[in-house]
């Protein structure tokens, strides 16, 4: 998969879990945030380029958030971050792009970010 990329491919992955070997090879880590100050978590998603729509995205279904710890020596660039909302505010990757080669991965944290599950609600 990683010589396919490597020769100008561009590989999209979204899971809540990898396996470990990709995970070292790339030198990152998923990581699981939980809200501490409440029973909920509903995470506030937005894209960090600036030239897309600044909104931000509220996931109305109680979740938990994984992202992206990215080793300090890697300079891969965030596309998408998000936080819980909670005292610390702290803002998590959670869509990544790691170039490899000629081609790059792009890796999401949030596949239910990506359902169709909105259309149980009206909005």
């Amino acid at each position: 998969m990683l010589a396919w990329v490597e020769k100008g491919n561009t590989l999209f992955l979204a899971a809540n879990h990898y396996s470990q070997p990709l995970l070292d090879t790339l030198g990152i880590e998923v990581k699981t945030a939980f809200n501490r100050n409440s029973i909920y978590s509903k995470p506030l998603f937005w894209l960090t380029d600036k030239q897309w729509i600044a909104e931000r995205y509220q996931f109305e279904r109680n979740q938990n958030l994984s992202y992206f710890k990215i080793a300090d020596s890697l300079n891969y660039p965030i596309l998408s971050e998000a936080n819980l909302i909670d005292a610390e505010a702290i803002s998590m990757p959670v869509y990544i792009k790691i170039p490899k080669g000629k081609g790059q991965i792009l890796m999401h944290s949030m596949p239910q970010t990506l359902s169709n599950y909105f259309i149980l609600s009206e909005d």
